[in-house]
């Protein structure tokens, strides 16, 4: 804050009233959280496969980008509360990268996660396997 004697101060007057002006905002690019190139490019998906009109696509775009920061959120916390340390995926996450689930595990913990592919808000369980329950395919 810059301070700064008012109008009509004198020698005359009582001890000098300060003023406080504010400060200019800085002006320049912030750091962003989203990539627009990408929700942009969502929106056409959705606005082409589902005919929604382009708002409801782009509703659902921003909806989607969101979701993701939600479930990391999400899939952080229950990992804390199961006191889980290793590295754990869903089922079809860990046959995506060329492994399997050994028959008869069960889920290490289980969350309840935004559907980022659809846009429209909508949850779903998912099941968390950890390192030590997969193997290699063959």
């Amino acid at each position: 804050m810059i301070t700064r004697k008012s109008k009509g101060e004198g020698k005359h007057q009582a001890p000098e009233s300060q003023v406080q002006i504010p400060e200019p905002k800085k002006k320049g690019r912030q750091h962003m959280k989203y990539n627009l190139s990408r929700i942009m490019s969502r929106a056409w998906q959705l606005f082409r496969r589902y005919s929604i009109s382009f708002s409801e696509a782009l509703h659902r775009a921003w909806i989607s980008a969101k979701a993701v920061s939600v479930n990391q959120d999400r899939i952080a916390k229950a990992k804390e509360l199961a006191g889980v340390t290793e590295e754990v995926r869903t089922y079809s996450a860990w046959r995506e990268n060329g492994y399997k689930v050994i028959h008869g595990e069960k889920s290490l913990f289980s969350v309840a996660l935004i559907w980022e592919s659809r846009g429209d808000g909508a949850e779903y369980r998912a099941n968390f396997f950890g390192l030590s329950q997969v193997e290699a395919m063959a």
